[in-house]
This record gives structure tokens, C-alpha cells and sequence, in this order.
């Protein structure tokens, strides 16, 4: 079994809800199908589809239906690893800068997604399923925040996936074109954090050469005697950044009436200093 941990300040924030993804929960459901008769399989894949409320079994369902039964067995074997995902809604808690009522929230999502390089469809398939699941949130326009080990470089499918929102080229080793079949789009505006720095004015020409100029991603988050590259993203929306920003905009009210409040404290103890003099030189 795969793991990854999301850590927060729990004096900053509070959990409202939380969920792990097991990439290969959907696939459990489709093995024990894999196990009806042959001839009765078909009509089990169907009645399951029907009545299936999670939107991202239903393509799974849908995509392995679509392929021969033999090269259904080989999909469901290839596509059946224990990689994770873990997601998160955080509340900000209420503080004598804020508001009373609904605080801030922020949906963080933290992955592991599978490593072998030589897999790189079993890798869109992960992102595919992490994506597609968190775009159930899109409406509720909450800012999100989705990083992780993707064991993806820059511009490789479920790169592309995440930025464009749609599948880019699809990956040689997908012989089923079970990727195809699952007929993926999203509505996240996801943007790179490390492209969006690199593209950010601002920037140094001798911080520019650590990132590569097509991509805007690091040269390297990765480095080891046989691989160096960029493995690890972090994907924000818009609205992460307009969130943080409203964040900083009532810390900043906070701090300067906190400021004029210590500023009226010390005037109260210069003055009341003064009085002490006066009256001891009085009495002198």
C-alpha cells in the first residue's frame, strides 16, 4: 500500500472534510465483475454502469467495456496498483481580523502516483481519476491547491492533461487505448506554480536558468545517479491566489489595528509616565 500525509497549522485552519483515493478501488468493483462468466459479463458491466453514482467508476466501467474480453483481463491486470491520494478541505479559523460567519476554505489534494517509467499509461490513468474526481468541486469555485509526486516530466500526457485539460499525446505503451476510452476533459483552470514563477516578472536571468524555457518547470525536483528531472508539481487555481491574497489583505488590516491600538497603549503609558514624574517632582 501506497501513502502520502497533507500537514496544516491547526491554530490557521480546521478540517471540514477529507477523503483518501485508492487508485485501484474502482478496479476492485471490476475484478469481481472480472470473475462472472464470461458469456454473463457484458450484462453485469451494463447493470453496474447503470447504477453506479461515482461519475469516475462510471468510465472506468465504460472504458474497459468497450474492449475485447481478453484485452479487459490484460487492461484490469496493468492498470491494478496501490497508489494514492489524499484530499482535503480546510476552513480558516476565525480571528479578531476576520469576519464572523463562513471563513476561507481551500481544498488541498496530495498524490503518489505510480513510478515505473516504463508505464506511462498506468500514470494518466492515476491522474485521470485524481482530476475528474476533484472537478466534482469545480462549481463550488473553491480554491484548490493539487500537489504531488506525479513521476510525470513536463509536457508528458498527464502533465498536459492537468494544464490543458484534455489529453495531449496519448502514451505509446497504452496498447488497449484504454486512456482513449476514458474520454477525459476537466474544468479546472490548473496553472504550474513553477511555471507561473518562472513566467513572473520579476525574475532574475540567473534564477531563469534553472528552468526549462519551453515548460517553465525546475530543470530538476528529482535527482538520482541515473534520472535527473522534473517529477514533482505544484498545481494551483486562480482562485487559490485571489483567496491568499484577500488572506493577506485582512492580516494586513489586523496588523494595523493591532499596530494603532499598540500605538494608543504606549501615548497611554508615555502620558501616564509623565503624570508619575510630575507628581513625584511635586512632591520633591
Amino acid at each position: 500500500m501506497d501513502g502520502c500525509a497533507i500537514f496544516y497549522h491547526c491554530d490557521v485552519f480546521k478540517e471540514i472534510v477529507k477523503y483518501e483515493r485508492e487508485f485501484d478501488s474502482s478496479l476492485r468493483v471490476i475484478g469481481e465483475l472480472q470473475l462472472i462468466e464470461r458469456e454473463r459479463r457484458d450484462e453485469a458491466f451494463q447493470r453496474r454502469k447503470q447504477r453506479e453514482a461515482d461519475s469516475s467508476l462510471r468510465r472506468v466501467l465504460e472504458a474497459l467495456e468497450a474492449l475485447q474480453p481478453q484485452e479487459r483481463d490484460e487492461a484490469f491486470q496493468r492498470l491494478k496498483k496501490a497508489n494514492v491520494a489524499h484530499v482535503v478541505t480546510l476552513e480558516k479559523l476565525e480571528s479578531k481580523g476576520t469576519c464572523k460567519g463562513i471563513q476561507p476554505r481551500i481544498c488541498v489534494a496530495n498524490t503518489h502516483i505510480y513510478s515505473d517509467p516504463w508505464s506511462p499509461d498506468v500514470k494518466l490513468f492515476q491522474v485521470v481519476d485524481l482530476i475528474t474526481g476533484l472537478d466534482k468541486m469545480a462549481k463550488t469555485e473553491i480554491p484548490m491547491l493539487v500537489c504531488g509526486d506525479f513521476n510525470s516530466v513536463p509536457l508528458s500526457a498527464p502533465h498536459q492533461f492537468i494544464t490543458t485539460r484534455k489529453l495531449g499525446n496519448l502514451p505509446d505503451t497504452d496498447q488497449h487505448s484504454i486512456c482513449l476510452h476514458l474520454k477525459p476533459d476537466h474544468s479546472l483552470p490548473l496553472k504550474s506554480a513553477y511555471a507561473s514563477s518562472y513566467n513572473s516578472d520579476g525574475v532574475e536571468e540567473e534564477q531563469c536558468k534553472k528552468f526549462w524555457s519551453e515548460s517553465g518547470e525546475p530543470l530538476f525536483t528529482h535527482s538520482t545517479r541515473h534520472f535527473q528531472g522534473t517529477l514533482d508539481d505544484i498545481f494551483y487555481t486562480d482562485a487559490m491566489i485571489k483567496n491568499f491574497e484577500e488572506t493577506l489583505a485582512t492580516n494586513r488590516l489586523a496588523t494595523e489595528s493591532l499596530n494603532t491600538k499598540l500605538g494608543e497603549v504606549h501615548l497611554e503609558l508615555k502620558e501616564e509616565k509623565q503624570r508619575a514624574l510630575l507628581h513625584c517632582n511635586g512632591k520633591l
